[in-house]
């Protein structure tokens, strides 16, 4: 089976690149729905659900990936994060903050048996273009308005 390449490198086989690239590509298309259920976050709780795993997340599992991709992910974190300062500071504000977090690490914190740099490429390539379009294009930056409304209620 063919493999597609990511920062020069053959990351996953073109059906299970394909499936976890679409699901990225979902998740901007609707704004980011809030954790697979196909809608926008509409409640505080959801919305720090979602960023959760974009902001703090990821990046935990993100940098155990092979250099060149933990890298791309960092610097798109870091251009989202420096665009969007206000966002960071509700999301880690919040009063879910901490509840979300905990969650993260019983349930999906790197787990150095099953995150290999290989297996962790195509989520870190999705988060990595997540952030970038979440940082550039107009649809992202009214999803960011959205949610920055969402968590100053």
């Amino acid at each position: 089976m063919e493999k597609v390449q990511f920062c020069r490198r053959r990351v996953a086989s073109g059906i299970r690149f394909a499936r976890v690239f679409a699901d990225g590509l979902a998740v901007v298309s609707t704004g980011l729905a809030a954790q697979g259920t196909g809608r926008e976050p509409q409640t505080p709780f959801e919305t720090v659900n979602m960023l959760y795993y974009m902001i703090d997340g990821a990046p935990s599992r993100c940098r155990h990936a092979a250099p060149e991709i933990a890298t791309a992910h960092r610097q798109a974190l870091s251009a989202f994060t420096g665009r969007n300062p206000r966002l960071v500071s509700l999301v880690r504000g919040s009063p879910h903050y901490d509840t979300v977090r905990q969650e993260f690490a019983r349930t999906a914190a790197y787990d150095r048996v099953k995150d290999t740099p290989e297996n962790l490429e195509p989520e870190c390539y999705v988060q990595t273009e997540t952030l970038k379009l979440m940082t550039i294009s107009d649809r992202g930056h009214a999803a960011v308005r959205r949610y920055e409304s969402i968590l100053s209620r």
